[in-house]
């Protein structure tokens, strides 16, 4: 017989035994069994009824077991249809008998009661339908496995492939092989796909958290509190921090859980991490005074008159000087400053300038000449004669000596002697120029011959009285007085019209 196949339906029309069968002719009544299985599963992964496709091979196999004798499964049955060239409603107890030997029996599948109309039976019916139908009479008694009870229904079997309850000849079974979209995962709990909480495997940080997504976006697979760490999270880590106030004002978070100092210090406002400073601060952190001020933390003026001296003993102006902190007006020229006070003294000993006192170095006293006229002299200096005070001030120096250089009298040192270191006889001869003895010099730097030469005028602090200080050349004839008379503390009264060649004065002046 040639490989052809040919289709037969007969209908039992007895209600009772009401049976359709289907009948495939193979060559010799014998069917391949491959038509069904052992097929290459479709592009969507799609296989005949009671077949699924098996992800390894990608071909089709049973979904089905049950026993038959000692076989477990159909994957080598073939199933045993008669050759019928021609079969009339006489011939049914032969088709009957053949069912019941060669197909019953071996499958142990009970066929009575199955009626046509269950089946789209037609003439048109094709070799494919008719094996659907005699399966699906098959399958209609097999025990299901992995039975489900929902069509359509979905089941998760990972978080990204799920499976679906399907209707296949008699049975609901699920059936495999799908997955979640890219973007998605399968809900276990709740059986479907759901869109993804984070990317898989993205790292991150959120709100100083670190965390790192699951391979599958459904969840995360840590999250790290890293402020309880004392850290900060950098790129899904949490790493040891560094404070950093840049930009930042006081109480701001520093970055490293404490709070930023105030940038300015104290001494300015701040707004967006910029101090803008208190007058005499200077920016950026207002933790320096500003130009013309001095004495950080508490910023004064500097460098005016009577105002602190600026940094590095400065002071505004050139007509001013620092003295002990302050800035002062200079003293005239050859005129030195008794201390820190406002009165400047001449450097020696007032010499002739018509009817002005000067004073300079190398020149011969302005001497014989009365308290009245010595005043005048000053005046017309635009100064005035010194108070015993501001003399013995001046004479005993910021340290106090006893005498100009010293505690200790030094003859010689000072013009004591005349000319030719000989005591005169009490005249007043033997005077010298201004400044010749150049280690007769003192208290104050600058300031030469407070003791010997020529007796100088002062005055009381009221301005009377008609005193002298300093001694002279004569204080030689006074033996063992001698030295007390050259000390700084010598302070003898005379007539106030006394002229004599061993008397002379000094000026002072008062500086603002």
């Amino acid at each position: 017989m040639e490989n052809s196949c040919f289709i037969k339906i007969v209908i039992v029309l007895e209600r009772s035994t009401l049976i359709v069968l289907a009948l495939c002719l193979f060559t010799y009544c014998s069917v391949d069994y491959s038509l069904l299985e052992e097929k290459y599963c479709s592009s969507t992964g799609e296989c005949a009824s009671g077949f699924v496709c098996d992800e390894n091979t990608k071909k089709c196999v049973r979904n089905v077991v049950r026993d038959v004798g000692d076989r477990k499964d159909f994957e080598s049955f073939d199933i045993k249809l008669a050759e019928v060239d021609d079969l009339k409603f006489s011939d049914v107890e032969d088709v009957w008998d053949y069912v019941e030997r060669d197909v019953w029996d071996y499958v142990d599948v009970d066929f009575e009661g199955v009626d046509a109309i269950d089946y789209d039976v037609d003439g048109d019916i094709g070799s494919k339908d008719i094996i659907d139908v005699v399966l699906d009479i098959i399958f209609d008694d097999a025990t299901c496995v992995d039975e489900c009870v929902e069509e359509g229904k979905i089941e998760c079997v990972s978080q990204t492939d799920f499976k679906i309850c399907k209707r296949q000849g008699g049975c609901l079974i699920y059936e495999t092989g799908y997955k979640c979209e890219s973007n998605q995962y399968c809900d276990i709990n709740e059986s479907k796909c759901k869109e993804q909480v984070c990317k898989p495997g993205e790292v991150g940080c959120d709100n100083n958290k670190a965390y790192k997504c699951n391979p599958y976006g459904s969840d995360f697979d840590y999250v790290t509190d890293c402020t309880n760490q004392k850290k900060v999270c950098n790129k899904g880590e949490c790493i040891e921090c560094k404070a950093d106030c840049t930009g930042k004002c006081a109480g701001e978070d520093d970055g490293c859980f404490g709070k930023c100092p105030d940038p300015c210090n104290g001494k300015g406002s701040c707004s967006g991490g910029n101090c803008y400073c208190n007058v005499g601060y200077a920016p950026p952190n207002c933790n320096k005074c500003a130009e013309g001020y001095t004495g950080y933390p508490d910023c004064v003026r500097c460098g005016g008159n009577r105002e602190p001296c600026c940094e590095n003993n400065q002071c505004s102006n050139q007509n001013l000087e620092c003295v002990y902190g302050v800035c002062r007006h200079k003293c005239p020229n050859n005129m030195v400053r008794i201390g820190s006070s406002d009165v400047c003294i001449d450097s020696f000993e007032a010499s002739r300038d018509g009817n002005k006192a000067a004073s300079v170095k190398g020149v011969l006293p302005w001497a014989n000449i009365a308290k009245v006229d010595a005043q005048n002299a000053c005046g017309a200096s635009g100064k005035r004669l010194c108070t015993i005070s501001e003399w013995s001030s001046a004479c005993k120096g910021p340290n106090n000596y006893l005498y100009p250089y010293g505690n200790a009298y030094e003859p010689k040192r000072c013009v004591d002697l005349n000319a030719n270191d000989r005591c005169n006889n009490g005249d007043g001869t033997g005077v010298m120029p201004t400044g010749s003895r150049v280690n007769c010099e003192g208290g104050y730097p600058g300031i030469f011959d407070m003791s010997g030469n020529v007796w100088e005028w002062v005055l009381n602090a009221d301005g009377s009285g008609c005193k002298l200080m300093g001694g002279s050349v004569d204080c030689c004839n006074r033996g063992s007085k001698a030295a007390e008379c050259l000390s700084c503390n010598s302070l003898e009264t005379q007539r106030c019209d006394l002229q004599w060649p061993g008397l002379g004065f000094r000026c002072c002046k008062d500086v603002p």
